[in-house]
This record gives C-alpha cells, sequence and structure tokens, in this order.
C-alpha cells in the first residue's frame, strides 16, 4: 500500500540456536520463531514489533534457573537445571530504539509457571535493565492459552493475592546482576501494575518489594 511503513517478516525453525549465536540468551532450545516487525520510514533502523516463539525448552544452571531457585520455585529450578522447563509460548512485544531493545509486556508460558518481563536492553553496551513476576500460580487455572484467564486472576477480590515471586536484572549480558524477592502473596492490584507494563527503570514500588528496607 503507498505510504506505508516498511515491513520485516521473519521466521527460524530453531529460536534457540538464533538466541545463542546473538549472544542474548544461552539457556533456549529449540522452538520456532515468527517476527513482525514495523519499521520507521526515517533514517536508521528503528523498529517496533513482536516476536512469538512456540515450544521452546529452557535448560542450563544459568541466571534464569538461579533467580528460581532463590525466589523459592523449586521444582521449576529443577526442571532448568535437570532435564529442562519446556515453554509452550513465549510473546515478546518490543521496541527498538538508538540501539536499544525496549520490552514490554512480555509473557512466557509453560505447564508449570509464567513468567512477565519488561525492560530495556543496550546493544551496544549490552546492558541490562529488566524487571518481571513469575508465579507458579498461571499452572493452576487449566487454560494456559486464555490470557484472560490470567487478568481475572490478577484483579482477585478484596484483600487477595496471588503467589509469585518478583525479581530484576541488571549488569551486562555477560555479567548478568539479579535481585529476587521469594515466593511470597502479593497483592492482586500490585501485580496487575507490573502486567500492564510500562518497561524501562522498574519503579519506586518495584524496588520497594524487592527490598523494604531501600
Amino acid at each position: 500500500m503507498p505510504g506505508s511503513p516498511p515491513t520485516v517478516d521473519l521466521t527460524a525453525p530453531n529460536a534457540g540456536a538464533l538466541l545463542r549465536s546473538l549472544g542474548f540468551f544461552d539457556g533456549a532450545r529449540g522452538g520456532r520463531l515468527t517476527l513482525t516487525a514495523t519499521l520507521d520510514p526515517r533514517p536508521g533502523t528503528d523498529a517496533e514489533g513482536t516476536a512469538r516463539i512456540r515450544d521452546t525448552t529452557v535448560a542450563g544452571a544459568g541466571t534464569f534457573g538461579t533467580i528460581l531457585d532463590e525466589g523459592g520455585v523449586e521444582e521449576a529450578a529443577k526442571a532448568v537445571q535437570q532435564g529442562g522447563l519446556r515453554f509452550r509460548s513465549v510473546i515478546v512485544p518490543f521496541t527498538y530504539r538508538d540501539a536499544v531493545i525496549g520490552i514490554d509486556d512480555a509473557i512466557a508460558r509453560s505447564p508449570m509457571l509464567a513468567v512477565k518481563l519488561d525492560g530495556t536492553v543496550n546493544e551496544e553496551t549490552e546492558a541490562l535493565d529488566l524487571s518481571g513476576v513469575i508465579s507458579p500460580a498461571y499452572a493452576l487455572t487449566g487454560a494456559l492459552d486464555e490470557v484472560p484467564v490470567l487478568s481475572q486472576l490478577l484483579s482477585g477480590g478484596e484483600g487477595e493475592g496471588i503467589l509469585a515471586m518478583t525479581f530484576t536484572v541488571t549488569g551486562s549480558l555477560d555479567d548478568p546482576a539479579f535481585a529476587v524477592n521469594p515466593l511470597s502473596l502479593l497483592t492482586p492490584g500490585f501485580l496487575r501494575n507490573l502486567f500492564e507494563g510500562g518497561g524501562g527503570q522498574p519503579s519506586e514500588r518495584f524496588l520497594e518489594q524487592l527490598d523494604p528496607g531501600r
């Protein structure tokens, strides 16, 4: 269509191999990647789009497994460190501006848990600034492909919450540092705000949840 911004469509039969070759994530194994992005028509390589991965496995004793272990999600941590934890679906909305990848409302779903992630990865400096939530309670809904179920679970009733852990990852791709708030009952409002997005710098409320004494 005349005047429409250019788009990019990419597919990869082995998402894990692609992520490892790019230096983004060494723990992924297999999975099919599809990526659709709209490019900024102005000079440069800025873009906005969504990456989707189906049926990938996360394995190895890396940062993710350690976060699960320290956060109290022991069964999933064992799966990652032993045979691998299979994710049925990973959806990553992203932007790319001035060599910074912005991640907003990324959701990864497995039969054992769900992971929510927001933040930035600087391609030039390899700096990380990520925050997220991991909830094993997501698997109890019995409807892993129905996002509205998650919304209902998070909204809850008066005084209700959901069993989940929160975390941040900073530092660099080569030397990530993380902070974990162990598995606990978090309030629906707090979780709903996190799952509604707002990547980039973690909020003060988020940091207070990680470290109440700060």
